[in-house]
């Protein structure tokens, strides 16, 4: 498990200082590196702590960057491997054999569509400067946890609440609202959580910022689907079956 933290602010005021101490709060997330970018205007800024899994090199470092475009990822692509000689073929280079660079260049290539294409489990905050636009992004069952609180004038998203309580742009107020569904179904089964206006990311959902119209958009790219509308034979989907099963192993 790692850390990701993002924040944009119309005031231009996001620093180096402000997204250090963000990610201060969830150290124990990533005790084998961190780093801190913020754009020269300071109207944005992303910081992450890591947890080595893949590739243990320094190089292989949050957040990561080529061209324009700035990535701090937590999670794990199962299929990255397959990804990357597909985008190696599209004359792509590596420095790393980490699924962080893979994903980023995966964004840069495809754009966020690719987030149908990958089979794992992440939260991360993606900044495409050339586009214009911020993406966060959460996986399909939302095994990775995001927060995100927006006022129209911030946006501030981590992987725990504590790192936008750090940012200073919203106060630890209770929600009445996610306070009666706790008491009543033993968990707040919404979006929301116990702070006010701070909620989670939907799983499945790609939340786009737009940088020059300052607005938020969600795009659900992923949810269940209980209907069978096959036409495969009941053999077929056996078959089936036991090709997912075998491949989710």
């Amino acid at each position: 498990m790692c850390g990701v933290f993002g924040m944009w602010s119309d005031k231009r005021n996001v620093s180096h200082n402000m997204v250090k101490a963000s990610i201060d709060s969830f150290n124990h997330r990533g005790p084998d590196g961190e780093g801190v970018w913020v754009a020269p205007d300071q109207s944005i800024g992303i910081g992450h702590k890591r947890l080595s899994i893949i590739d243990l090199s320094t190089t292989a470092n949050q957040p990561m960057s080529i061209n324009k475009k700035h990535l701090v990822f937590n999670g794990e692509i199962y299929n990255y491997q397959m990804i990357r000689d597909e985008l190696k073929e599209l004359g792509r280079e590596f420095k790393t054999t980490s699924d962080t660079e893979v994903l980023l260049h995966a964004l840069d290539q495809w754009g966020i569509d690719v987030v149908s294409r990958l089979n794992g489990m992440w939260g991360f905050f993606y900044v495409d400067m050339d586009n214009h636009q911020v993406v966060i992004s959460r996986d399909r069952c939302g095994m990775k946890p995001l927060y995100y609180y927006w006022d129209e004038k911030n946006l501030v998203v981590a992987s725990e609440i504590k790192g936008i309580l750090k940012s200073g742009v919203v106060k630890a107020d209770l929600d009445p609202e996610s306070f009666v569904e706790y008491f009543t179904f033993q968990n707040v089964i919404s979006d929301r959580t116990l702070f006010k206006n701070i909620s989670m990311v939907p799983a499945g959902m790609n939340m786009i910022f737009d940088l020059r119209k300052k607005t938020l958009r969600f795009d659900r790219y992923w949810d269940f689907n209980f209907q069978n509308n096959s036409t495969k034979s009941e053999s077929e989907l056996l078959e089936e079956l036991d090709d997912i099963f075998d491949k989710s192993i």
